[in-house]
């Protein structure tokens, strides 16, 4: 006990002699200091420098992007990058990071019926196309029901950008011919389209705010960020 109160007290001489030995400013830095120290050590965050000494970093949350940084551009028309690969890498980007999106019409259809096909309907599903133009996009389908009849689907929208960044799909209407399918699929169809233009299927599970979204000329072409 003897040997604790004479070790404080050494302690205490020590600091007491280094803050004679400073002028009045540097003896109200040397405080805070001390203060901001303790408070980290209370806090159990002593030592750790990262985040301006604040507090601890989570490892699992990745850096942000730097807001200065030029948008990465996928330019499918000129890579032959599927529009599948160019989510991907999209959605593997840092927070804030930004991205430019051009593609074809045949890399956007060859999306649309994979998602499809992919999401269980690949015996429902066998081909299509889609045609982009004016703002719209529509979506011609080669469909085989549960019954095992043939027939063809057509399904229109005209997707806008929500104040947010979101996408409205703003559906025109569909037409399956009399052919019967299920009846989640006219659903399913424009959860396809909006994971075209965002990367998944519904604003929910979008991890991109998009500012610009232009469906002209037989081309699809977005701007944004990644959330």
């Amino acid at each position: 006990m003897q040997k604790r109160i004479w070790i404080g007290l050494a302690a205490v001489l020590v600091v007491s002699l280094v803050l004679v030995g400073c002028d009045l400013q540097n003896v109200e830095t040397a405080v805070q200091r001390l203060n901001q120290v303790a408070t980290q050590a209370a806090g159990g965050t002593v030592g750790d420098t990262t985040n301006g000494g604040n507090a601890p970093v989570d490892p699992n949350q990745p850096p942000a992007a730097d807001p200065n940084q030029p948008p990465t551009v996928y330019d499918l028309p000129a890579t032959g990058e599927t529009l599948i690969a160019a989510w991907s890498r999209i959605y593997a980007q840092q927070p804030g990071s930004a991205f430019e999106v051009t593609a074809t019409e045949r890399q956007v259809s060859d999306f649309i019926i994979e998602h499809l096909r992919a999401s269980g309907r690949q015996n429902l599903v066998f081909g299509g196309n889609v045609v982009i133009a004016g703002g719209q996009i529509r979506v011609d389908l080669a469909l085989q029901n549960e019954e095992g009849a043939f027939g063809g689907g057509t399904f229109s929208f005209q997707p806008t950008l929500a104040g947010d960044g979101s996408v409205r799909l703003n559906a025109l209407g569909g037409d399956l011919g009399g052919l019967r399918m299920p009846a989640d699929f006219p659903a399913a169809v424009g959860d396809a389209v909006h994971a075209a233009l965002t990367g998944a299927p519904n604003a929910t599970t979008s991890r991109v705010t998009l500012r610009e979204l232009t469906l002209d000329a037989a081309t699809l072409h977005l701007v944004g960020n990644v959330r």
